[in-house]
């Protein structure tokens, strides 16, 4: 059974799909308020920076730092704890 909530969250993920005005409107007010986390966090990085410190992880320890990796308790080389998240 589907709720009001999910219907509305479908209709969201086909307008973000469907326009790509208000798709990059999203995107924008995303970036800036992770750009603002990030800093409040004591991080400084450019995104050109941070492209690059990404490729330097292998895809297990990228799984690790974004959450991709279910149930894992360490990641490899000490990057991260991820807790099972």
């Amino acid at each position: 059974m589907r709720t009001m909530s999910l219907d509305s969250a479908l209709a969201f993920v086909k307008k973000l799909r469907t326009d790509k005005e208000f798709s990059d409107t999203i995107q924008d007010g995303i970036d800036k308020e992770r750009k603002n986390l990030i800093e409040k966090a004591g991080f400084d990085f450019t995104n050109e920076e941070l492209k690059q410190a990404t490729q330097l992880l292998s895809d297990e320890e990228l799984r690790c730092v974004t959450g991709g990796t279910e149930g894992v308790r360490e990641c490899p080389r000490d990057v991260c704890t991820c807790d099972g998240y």
